[in-house]
């Protein structure tokens, strides 16, 4: 018995390279908003169900041959999966490695289908997200087709996905309703919160916005939304109270960082940056503010 939380993102409806590069990317940005970023995005195609049992054949007639020469004696396991998903003991640790020359599924697909699975890669590559093509991610379950992918942390050793998705474009047919595209993926909710309990953390919020004057009260409103939207963890005082009882208020709650805002900071389109600790200040740009988060992180992990 086994239990665990997942959470679920599906794109129904659409079979296009694009939508599968867009919810890869999303995968890859949620682990980012949570402060993931030792991270690693592999991409697989298992083309269409009739190149995936054309290839089932030439991997069960590789295996036959190193049955027959010796080199290989699958475990239990793998015996039974020999029978009912040839493909899964590629993802064996026991007799995976073993198929290091194996054919790969890539060298099955039709024109089209590889003509998708570049397109999907383009779009990745467009956006900028980080990846390596897996010719022997094949994923556990029998219904994915084309777009296969995994998103591991990149640590030596570690084998569990923290994503694992692709498309599946004939399950709603298959579990009788209407042909119906889908692409989407799971995320394991208890692994990305083991995952993130090996990054430093800062106690309180790093940021504590504090405003001067009652335009500035305003100004600082949306600046802290802006700096949540950054990703930053960020607070600030609703009531209005003198800059000294706000600066208070942001070492009471354990901010790092104090930023200052009035109308002479707003006129020159920037902000002032109180250290908390050692009351140094530094006149930025706001644009700059997330990157003064993460060199604090990097200080911590050190």
């Amino acid at each position: 018995y086994r239990e665990f939380w997942q959470i679920g993102v599906e794109a129904i409806g659409m079979k296009d390279p694009l939508i599968d590069a867009e919810v890869i990317e999303l995968g890859a940005r949620l682990l980012q908003e949570f402060g993931l970023e030792n991270f690693i995005v592999e991409i697989n195609s298992i083309g269409t169900k009739d190149e995936r049992e054309t290839y089932k054949r030439a991997l069960l007639d590789y295996i036959g041959e190193m049955e027959i020469q010796g080199e290989i004696t699958l475990c239990e396991d793998c015996q039974r999966r020999k029978e009912t998903n040839p493909l899964r003991i590629l993802d064996c640790k026991t007799d995976g490695p073993k198929l290091q020359n194996a054919p790969t599924i890539l060298e099955f697909l039709s024109e089209d289908s590889y003509r998708y699975f570049e397109e999907v890669q383009k779009y990745l590559k467009k956006w900028g997200v980080y990846f390596i093509v897996n010719p022997r991610l094949v994923r556990g379950l029998d219904y994915y087709t084309h777009t296969a992918f995994e998103i591991k942390l990149k640590e030596v050793g570690a084998q569990d996905a923290l994503i694992g998705g692709g498309r599946y474009d004939t399950l709603v047919e298959d579990l009788g309703g209407p042909a119906t595209p889908a692409v989407g993926f799971a995320m394991g909710f208890d692994r990305v919160i083991a995952a993130l309990g090996n990054i430093p953390r800062i106690k309180g919020p790093f940021y504590f916005v504090a405003t001067v004057g009652d335009f500035a009260r305003g100004y600082g409103i949306g600046l802290l939304r802006k700096i949540r939207n950054m990703g930053v963890p960020a607070d600030m005082s609703y009531e209005i109270k003198s800059l000294k009882a706000q600066m208070k208020i942001a070492d009471r709650i354990g901010a790092v960082k104090a930023v200052i805002v009035g109308e002479e900071e707003i006129n020159r389109g920037k902000v002032r940056v109180r250290d908390m600790e050692t009351g140094e200040e530094l006149l930025v740009e706001e644009d700059k503010l997330r990157g003064l988060y993460e060199e604090e992180l990097k200080r911590e992990k050190a």
